[in-house]
């Protein structure tokens, strides 16, 4: 197993591709810290974990406080002893056009996509350098990070930074043993793909469209991506981000 006995945290565990990534971490040995601002959905991913055999406990906050984040990440690390893995892949999808963009839908998807990564990877990476302790952040961007998408004004401003934000975390943070990489997935079959995507067959069909491999992904190609980078088979990798898109973006 690739991930044996390593404790993982997990932002936005309770759904979409976060449950999977549980399942698939748990698979490979891993113990798992569920941290999502829906309390029942993690608790929901918990069950499936621990029923199947894992270990998986559930702490609610909200990301985007800062606050929030250093003191739930000091409650992880006094129940498991040791955090080995961060996974930041909470996020959320707020759509419109760039001259009608809300100021609360703007600030929230930056908060949460942006704020709440950087919140989470400054919590966990502090102490790793504190104790001098190796360690692995996998963020989340999006083919977002790379092209523009109507309509997604904030949300591509989000994961673009992200994206960057990953290589610099990568450059300062790899000498200590702590390899900081990205996953960039395509239009991935989750509740956010009916958000932005399935908003009508003649948008489903365009997107459908411009996939070489003539299909939307599924959780668990990007849940495999995610278990590679935060295993020692990539143990090379700082400040990477893999594009998980079917080819979206080499076109």
């Amino acid at each position: 197993m690739k991930l044996k006995d390593k404790v993982a945290i997990i932002t936005g565990g309770g759904g979409g591709i976060g449950r999977v990534v549980c399942l698939r971490f748990a698979e490979e040995g891993a113990k798992l810290a569920i941290l999502d601002f829906d309390k029942e959905a993690a608790q929901e991913a918990a069950q499936l974990v621990n029923d199947a055999g894992g270990t998986a406990r559930v702490w609610t906050a909200d990301i985007t406080d800062s606050d929030a984040v250093d003191r739930v990440v000091g409650e992880i690390w006094d129940k498991f002893g040791t955090v080995d893995i961060l996974v930041n892949t909470a996020g959320i999808f707020r759509g419109a056009k760039v001259h009608e963009f809300p100021n609360d839908s703007w600030q929230e998807t930056i908060d949460v996509n942006l704020n709440g990564t950087m919140y989470c990877t400054r919590a966990v990476t502090k102490i790793w350098m504190d104790r001098k302790m190796p360690g692995r952040v996998i963020n989340f961007g999006s083919l977002s990070s790379y092209v523009a998408v109507e309509g997604s004004g904030a949300y591509c401003a989000a994961k673009a930074a992200v994206l960057l934000y990953t290589r610099v975390a990568g450059l300062e943070l790899a000498r200590y043993g702590i390899n900081v990489n990205c996953v960039a997935p395509g239009p991935v079959d989750t509740p956010m793909l009916d958000q932005s995507v399935r908003t009508s067959p003649e948008r489903e069909a365009e997107w459908l469209a411009k996939m070489p491999i003539g299909r939307f992904l599924k959780p668990e190609e990007i849940a495999a991506v995610v278990t590679f980078l935060a295993s020692d088979d990539a143990s090379s990798l700082v400040g990477e981000c893999i594009a998980c898109d079917g080819g979206y973006v080499i076109q």
